[in-house]
């Protein structure tokens, strides 16, 4: 082989040696993107799972919160019903006493004119 030869073999296998350095560098680069890219892809979705399971805790809270205003409410209208019918049960009562009263004065009533109109006869005759 000529010395031009021997130069020009060499000088391809310095070239092919430095393309193949230069492919070996792109190829780790590539690497290391997708590594990072799958590491940023696990990334978001640890924070969307994470944000996820932020506005779960909120909404059940916020559920319990109104629950207690719902358990709240109720407890007061029960007692406001059970206020209601002890008031009815009073006026109930009052309403009889005082019927009771007005049947008796008329009954009183009845008698005195009874008694006047025989007193008046009594007297007449």
């Amino acid at each position: 082989m000529s010395a031009h030869a021997s130069w020009v073999a060499a000088r391809a296998r310095e070239v092919r040696s430095a393309a193949a350095d230069a492919y070996d560098a792109e190829f780790e680069v590539a690497r290391v993107v997708a590594e990072c890219v799958d590491d940023v892809a696990v990334a978001a979705e640890h924070n969307d799972a994470l944000d996820l399971n932020e506005a779960l805790a909120d909404a059940r809270l916020e559920l319990e919160v109104v629950s207690s205003e719902r358990d709240a409410l109720r407890r007061r209208l029960l007692e406001r019903d059970a206020a209601d019918e002890t008031r009815r049960q009073e006026a109930s009562v009052v309403r009889g006493a005082l019927l009771e009263d007005v049947a008796r004065w008329r009954r009183e009533k009845r008698r005195g004119e009874a008694d006047r109109g025989r007193a008046e006869r009594a007297e007449a005759a």
